[in-house]
Order: C-alpha cells, then sequence, then structure tokens
C-alpha cells in the first residue's frame, strides 16, 4: 500500500469516475484502474463496487476512504512542516511575559505570526518582577517582554524595542477603607494584611517594595490570586491598572494614597533579547519594532 494508491482512490471517489481522475492527477486511465486493483489485492478486500458507471464505495471501502484521507491530510501537514524546517524557520519560539504587561496588547501580532507560520510553535509564559529578564539571561527563552532591569549581562549585548507603559496603583476593598476613614499614612493600616507578589527570578534578592518593618504580609505568585484576595478584604498592594479597570468603575477596589508607600508606579516595557534571532523570530521582532514605531507617531502627532 502506497500513498500514490490512497491518493488514486480518495480523488476516484471524489470525482465519480477514474477518467476525470486520470486528469486531476495526470495519471493514465489504466493506470489508476491498475493502481486501484493492486490496493485491493493488497489489503484482501473489496474497496469499490464497479457495478454502476459512477464508482461507489463497499461497506469495508468506506472505512479505507476515511482512514485514507486522514493519513493524506497528514502527509500534506507532515510535507508543509518538512519545508517549513527546511527552509530554516524555527519549531518553536520561546517568549516570556511580565505579569503587569498586557498581553492583548501583543495578540493582533502573535495573530500575524500565527497566519504566516503555522508551523512555529510560540511557548509563551507569564514571570513576575524580575522573572522575565532573568529568564532571557539564562538563555531560557529568546525574546522576553520586561522593564528594563538594574542588572544587566557582562557578557550579552542587549536589544531593546520599546512598546509601552503600565501603571500600577494600590488598591484595597471599600471595607478596608472603611475601618481607616482618615487614612493618610501606611503606619495606619500596618495591622492590614499587605499582599505581595513574589518574584519568579533572581534578581530582586528577596527585597521587598514598599514594606514597612513590622508590616502584616501575606505572598502570592500572580496577579489574579492577589486581585481576588484584596476584593475580598485579606488585604491591600499594587496591582496593574489596566487588569483592575472594571473593579474601580464598579467600586469593588479603591485606589488609595498613603504616604510612605510608592502609591503609582509607571513601568516602561520593552522586548528585549540578545540572541541572533532565526527568521521567524526576526520577523516577529519587527513586527514589534514597527508597533513601536506606531506608538511614537501617535504620540508626535498628539504634540503637534
Amino acid at each position: 500500500m502506497t500513498l500514490d494508491q490512497l491518493l488514486m482512490l480518495t480523488t476516484v471517489i471524489d470525482l465519480g469516475n477514474v477518467k476525470a481522475a486520470s486528469q486531476k492527477l495526470n495519471k493514465t486511465q489504466p493506470a489508476i484502474s491498475r493502481g486501484l486493483k493492486q490496493l485491493e489485492t493488497q489489503l484482501d478486500i473489496s474497496i469499490i463496487d464497479r457495478t454502476g458507471y459512477r464508482l461507489k464505495l463497499t461497506t469495508e471501502g468506506k472505512q479505507i476512504y476515511s482512514h485514507a484521507k486522514r493519513v493524506l491530510a497528514e502527509t500534506d501537514i507532515l510535507r508543509q512542516v518538512t519545508q517549513h524546517l527546511s527552509q530554516g524557520h524555527e519549531s518553536e519560539i520561546r517568549l516570556t511575559v511580565d505579569g503587569i504587561f498586557d498581553i492583548s496588547q501583543l495578540t493582533p501580532t502573535l495573530a500575524q505570526m500565527q497566519k504566516i507560520y503555522p508551523h512555529t510553535n510560540f511557548i509563551i509564559r507569564q514571570e513576575y518582577l524580575s522573572g522575565a529578564f532573568d529568564a532571557l539571561l539564562n538563555d531560557e527563552v529568546d525574546i522576553a517582554i520586561s522593564p528594563r532591569q538594574g542588572r544587566a549581562s557582562k557578557n550579552k549585548t542587549l536589544n531593546y524595542v520599546y512598546l509601552n507603559d503600565h501603571a500600577l496603583i494600590n488598591v484595597a476593598s471599600p471595607s478596608l477603607v472603611a475601618r481607616h476613614p482618615n487614612l493618610v499614612s501606611v503606619n495606619q493600616i500596618k495591622a492590614e494584611y499587605l499582599i505581595i507578589l513574589q518574584d519568579s527570578g533572581s534578581l530582586t534578592r528577596d527585597f521587598e517594595y514598599g514594606s514597612l518593618d513590622g508590616q502584616k504580609k501575606w505572598y502570592v505568585n500572580d496577579f489574579n490570586t492577589k486581585k481576588t484576595m484584596i476584593i475580598n478584604d485579606l488585604g491591600w498592594g499594587k496591582l496593574p491598572k489596566y487588569l483592575i479597570e472594571a473593579e474601580l468603575a464598579n467600586n469593588q477596589l479603591i485606589a488609595i494614597k498613603p504616604d510612605g508607600n510608592e502609591n503609582y508606579i509607571l513601568i516602561n516595557f520593552y522586548a528585549i533579547t540578545h540572541k541572533i534571532l532565526g527568521p521567524v523570530a526576526s520577523h516577529f521582532w519587527q513586527l514589534l519594532q514597527a508597533q513601536s514605531n506606531d506608538i511614537d507617531n501617535s504620540v508626535m502627532n498628539l504634540a503637534q
């Protein structure tokens, strides 16, 4: 049994007769008839009912036809993947994204990549604080979406593409705010739990931003958990503004500004790499650069 025989079978059945199949496959009618006979002999079953003008499948033939279509489809995919890789296209691109960054701002670019390079897998993982940058320095990823970090690599030249800014703001539940009606200082809420996001990297060296001595603290490893805990009056802390706009609007969360804690932090985000990128990753990088140029042009137009 060969792929050529399976192709002859499916084409004959799809078109209804050997003559049409011979024209499509550019084979003689005797060659197709002979190929189908050989297939039946090799499988030791009757596949085609030849009693009428239009060839039909036998009961057994229907099963063979169904499997043949699937095998040919898988073969076509394999052929595409092989061609894709033979052109030097990467089988996968590893991307890490800081948890503060709004991933929806990347989805149009990712959709373009998905359409152009359907056989390159994107492996996207989320990290926190220095985690994305750390993963890049440790060669675990090809591109990181991260703030610039104070510590750079001694052995690597880093390339940056500015993407946008995201804000972190202090928030609390209405119940917590009601317990402190004259809240002016972070010292007034030391007895309330500060919900702290743990660094998934190693660059902060366990330094805790905005934490006072004696402050009650709980730790989480993602923003959605932190948000849920704050909404349910288990503490307070900073969250990305884009993540809580609905909750701020409906008063599930309230922005607080106690002295002694940086209440509003604007963070610049960049696409960062240090590698010589392959053709697919390079195209992705170029799209990010174009996105950055669009942002710069928008800012210039607003300033005029």
